[in-house]
């Protein structure tokens, strides 16, 4: 009986050993924090994307919760309750509440996960905090002058709405105002590109009190939590409201009749197949229409115009007169009005209408469509937009022609020679073309040939001009032909206008990629900027790329107010 009382003694002190070993080795219940990292930044953009908060735990809760915190927790914290036994919480709809924590900038927001235990215990996670970002203002703002009228176009940046602002240098106290909505603010890269109405185009052009000035303008805009921010102001140079072309008739004796604008010169020259007329502003020369129904000849080569020279200074004939023409090698109508400017200064052209002849002086050619002949056998047709230089002003046009050759016999004297034949052309300053150019079609297109004069014209053997009569007696179609070419142009093109134009002037242009702003300086400005651009007083400038359509089709300013070195 005593061995068993004292086995059992044991066999209790045993016992209480191993429970005592089992309760110092309960682990200890914890929870660790896993998502967002700590430290992590969350633009406007994760508005639209809110994050799932994740931690780990090794025990089991009665409830769980997630607090957020702006001061680390020293006042009440914002509280998000979990599921029980998750192991994460999306923020859903309460991400907005938590996002705006720091206030409407930018701030710290600490956050950590509360377990309840059965025994109503509290377990408390590691703190991590994260930043909400500032607003960021749109990118890479432009208006686009080259559109009639203006569009605008922007980078969201996740913003959602937005306001845009004007106001003239010369009548500050006067703004106007428009407001917009982003078709898909959740896009980071989208872009907003906005037709301005005609209506809109007009309010702002009435800000300038008279003549050109400069319209400052900056983008209000607001993010989906309705934080507020603005770009930079901005400013491009207007026109002021450029007064409608108003159009009036004109008759030319029996001859013709059209609707050309009012206040406008017109010179007529040549009979049947080498009528011709200019009708030009007598204020601004780039403002013009004209039609040529022959200009010529000019060469095929250059060799025969110097077999031609030869000739001549050897005592031959005095019948060749086109001794100045150009060589037009190849025959296009592309090359032939890259000659335009040396046909000008022929002395067939000056005598043919003296100064109203247009120079076209330094014309670019940007691009050369094909079309359809007026019934001139073996002439090739195209429509062509380029740039030219009338004094120290830039101008802009389409020109609608045929070349044909006229005297094939090539090492002949008088030989290898070609015309330009119905030639058309609408110009007007570079920049405002745009909104000039259905004035200018809507005049060509109301051109009327009378049919007497048809009808002599082709009773004295003039046979190209019938042939071009017979297209129509109106120039309505190769009036539509310059209206479909221009609404039809490629972006390409037009930034091939604005680089042509440069290059006219010798300038050269440079932008800030932050503001979207682009400057203009004499050509090889950049190359020295480039050397130290840390010395300036704006260091991030780049030469705009040459397939940014937004870049070039900006209005520029003066680069050397804006930047110069610190």
């Amino acid at each position: 009986m005593k061995k068993y009382f004292l086995f059992m003694l044991v066999l209790a002190v045993t016992a209480v050993g191993i429970a005592g070993i089992c309760d110092a080795q309960e682990e200890t219940v914890t929870i660790n924090l896993l998502f967002p990292s700590n430290g992590q930044n969350f633009s406007a953009c994760s508005y639209y994307h809110p994050p799932t908060f994740q931690w780990e735990t090794n025990g089991n809760f009665k409830s769980i919760e997630v607090q957020f915190s702006k001061d680390n927790f020293s006042t009440a914290p914002l509280k998000i309750k979990g599921k029980q036994g998750v192991n994460q919480i999306a923020s859903g709809k309460s991400w907005k509440k938590i996002f705006l924590l720091p206030g409407t900038g930018a701030g710290t927001v600490s956050w950590k996960v509360v377990g309840t235990k059965t025994d109503k215990s509290k377990v408390y996670s590691n703190v991590f905090s994260f930043m909400i970002e500032e607003p960021e203002s749109v990118r890479s703002p432009f208006i686009l002058l080259g559109e009639s009228p203006p569009a605008l176009s922007w980078n969201n940046n996740c913003n959602s709405s937005f306001k845009v602002w004007f106001w003239s240098d010369s009548n500050p106290g006067k703004k106007k105002v428009f407001s917009f909505k982003a078709p898909n603010p959740e896009d980071n890269g989208g872009i907003s590109r906005v037709q301005l109405t005609p209506g809109q185009w007009t309010a702002i052009n009435r800000l300038l009190v008279s003549g050109a000035s400069n319209i400052t303008w900056y983008i209000e805009s607001w993010d989906a939590t309705k934080r507020r921010v603005e770009t930079r102001e901005m400013s491009f140079v207007a026109e002021g409201n450029t007064t409608p072309l108003k159009l009036e008739r004109y008759d030319y004796g029996e001859v013709f009749s059209i609707q050309k604008p009012k206040g406008w010169e017109v010179v007529v020259a040549g009979a049947c197949g080498t009528l011709a007329f200019v009708i030009r502003d007598p204020n601004e020369p780039l403002r013009q229409i004209f039609y040529f129904g022959n200009v010529g000849p000019v060469y095929l080569n250059e060799t025969q115009k110097q077999l031609d020279q030869w000739y001549v200074d050897h005592g031959g004939y005095s019948f060749i007169t086109w001794l100045d023409a150009p060589a037009v090698d190849p025959l296009t109508v592309e090359n032939y009005f890259a000659h335009w400017p040396e046909i000008a200064e022929m002395k067939a052209a000056k005598s043919f209408m003296g100064d109203f002849f247009p120079k076209l002086e330094k014309l670019e050619i940007i691009s050369s469509l094909p079309q359809p002949g007026f019934g001139i056998p073996g002439a090739e047709t195209a429509l062509v937009r380029g740039v030219f230089a009338e004094g120290d002003k830039v101008g802009q046009g389409q020109f609608l022609g045929s070349v044909w050759v006229f005297m094939p016999f090539m090492n002949t004297p008088g030989g290898g020679t070609a015309y330009g034949t119905f030639i058309l052309g609408a110009t007007a300053p570079k920049d405002e073309f745009p909104r000039q150019l259905p004035t200018l079609i809507e005049s060509l297109e109301s051109l009327t040939v009378t049919q007497g004069y048809i009808n002599w014209c082709i009773a004295q053997s003039q046979q190209l001009w019938a042939a071009v009569a017979k297209a129509g007696q109106t120039l309505r179609e190769a009036s539509d032909i310059i209206a479909e070419g221009w609404e039809n142009r490629t972006q390409i093109s037009d930034i091939m206008a604005e680089k042509g134009a440069d290059a006219i002037r010798g300038l050269e242009r440079v932008y800030d990629p932050e503001t979207g702003n682009v400057y203009e300086f004499e050509t090889g400005w950049y190359s020295q900027y480039a050397l130290d651009p840390g010395k300036y007083n704006l260091s991030n400038l780049q030469l705009l790329p040459d397939n940014c359509y937004e870049c070039w089709m900006t209005p520029t300013l003066n680069g050397p107010v804006y930047i110069y070195p610190q």
